[in-house]
C-alpha cells in the first residue's frame, strides 16, 4: 500500500469526484482511477460504487477513507516530530552601537548551528539593563559602546 494512493483516495472525498482531485493535486484522473482501484484490490473490498452518473463512497469505503485521513494526519504529526525545534536566540544591542559590528560573529555562527534563529533587539538602554526588552522579554547577549 503506498501513502500516496491514500492521500489520492482522501482527496476523492474532499473534492468530491476524481476530476476535481486529480486538478488539486495536479495529476490525472486515470492516475487517482488506478490509485483507487490498486487499493481495492489490496484490501479486497470495493470502495467506490462507480455509475455514468459518478461515483460514491460504498459503506466500506466511507470507513475506508475516515481511516485514511487518520493515517495521513498521524503521519504528517510523525514528521514534526523529526524535525528539530528551532530555538529563537534574542541579542540585545544598543541602538548607538549599531547591529554591523556583530553582523559577522552572528552569520559564522548560524553556519555551525542552522537551527538557531537569531531576533535582534534595538534598545536605548545600557548596561545590563539591555538583556530585559520592555515587553518583559530577556535577551540572552547584549553588545552596547562601553
Amino acid at each position: 500500500m503506498q501513502l500516496s494512493h491514500l492521500e489520492y483516495l482522501v482527496a476523492v472525498k474532499r473534492f468530491g469526484s476524481m476530476n476535481k482531485a486529480a486538478n488539486a493535486l495536479f495529476c490525472s484522473q486515470p492516475t487517482i482511477s488506478s490509485a483507487v482501484q490498486s487499493l481495492e484490490k489490496e484490501l479486497n473490498c470495493q470502495i467506490l460504487d462507480r455509475s455514468a452518473a459518478g461515483s460514491g463512497f460504498t459503506r466500506a469505503g466511507e470507513q475506508i477513507v475516515a481511516d485514511a485521513e487518520i493515517i495521513l494526519e498521524m503521519i504528517e504529526r510523525w514528521k514534526t516530530l523529526a524535525k528539530p525545534e528551532v530555538e529563537v536566540l534574542r541579542i540585545a544591542f544598543s541602538s548607538s552601537y549599531g547591529v554591523a559590528p556583530m553582523m559577522d560573529l552572528l552569520l559564522d555562527y548560524q553556519r555551525i548551528e542552522p537551527d538557531i534563529k537569531f531576533k535582534l533587539v534595538p534598545s536605548l538602554k545600557r548596561g545590563a539593563e539591555i538583556l530585559s526588552d520592555d515587553n518583559g522579554h530577556l535577551c540572552r547577549f547584549g553588545f552596547f559602546p562601553r
